[in-house]
């Protein structure tokens, strides 16, 4: 019966650390091909750059996340 469980539970985490692992490569491919929009981000972006004690407002169209290679970080432009 323990064993049973161990092998079921161990398949199930191999199975996590697949799906896991599949997604991690589809993300940094699909970023590795050009910015990606994240236009969801837009409203977290306009209340951070205008703040309420700035005199200057900031109007964001877009939010994109772009990666330069690995010798580079993950940026948003």
């Amino acid at each position: 019966m323990f064993r049973r469980t161990s092998i079921l539970c161990l398949e199930v985490l191999i199975g996590i650390v697949a799906v896991v692992g599949i997604l991690l490569v589809g993300t940094a491919w699909r970023i590795s091909q050009g910015p990606v929009s994240l236009k969801f981000l837009l409203p977290y972006a306009d209340e951070l750059l205008n703040s309420e004690t700035s005199q200057v407002r900031v109007h964001v169209d877009d939010v994109f996340l772009t990666w330069a290679g690995w010798e580079r970080a993950l940026d948003l432009r």
